[in-house]
């Protein structure tokens, strides 16, 4: 069926892939991509008006495909969240200072303390060799 629309005319025939009540994700055959079509409105007074129905009508080669891509980008989306967990600046982890002026940049060392400061948040470093430096939190990296 596609969508079809409130005035009567059925739009995006044998391209629907994705479909609930609010918007269908369609083939874009021009662009060559999967985008969305709201179905309906949502007005900022909090009304909305229901603009059409659709309904999943797409070869299972596309619907497969438009699977697999949305897969692909939830596995993308779960690696960054991964590296970005490795790269938080945290208590235990390992840090590097890559700028400032007071301790010399590329000491390395184990982040023993990392919270608020006068002005902002700072961390405390300790050495291998035991000395401990205190420096702003955005002078410092987290090696991997």
């Amino acid at each position: 069926m596609a969508i079809k629309w409130n005035d009567g005319k059925v739009g995006y025939q044998g391209l629907v892939v994705e479909s609930n009540w609010d918007y269908a994700v369609v083939w874009d055959q021009e662009e060559k991509k999967f985008r969305p079509v709201a179905i309906y409105h949502h007005w900022f007074d909090g009304d909305s008006q229901q603009l059409g129905k659709a309904e999943v009508d797409a070869l299972a080669e596309l619907v497969e495909a438009y699977r697999k891509q949305k897969a692909d980008e939830a596995a993308r989306e779960r690696a960054l969240e991964e590296v970005k967990r490795e790269l938080s600046l945290e208590k235990g982890k390992y840090i590097k200072v890559v700028k400032g002026r007071k301790v010399p940049i590329g000491t390395e060392g184990l982040c023993i303390w990392h919270g608020p400061g006068t002005w902002g948040m700072r961390v405390g470093l300790k050495t291998k060799e035991g000395e401990v430096f205190w420096t702003a939190e955005s002078n410092v990296e987290v090696v991997l």
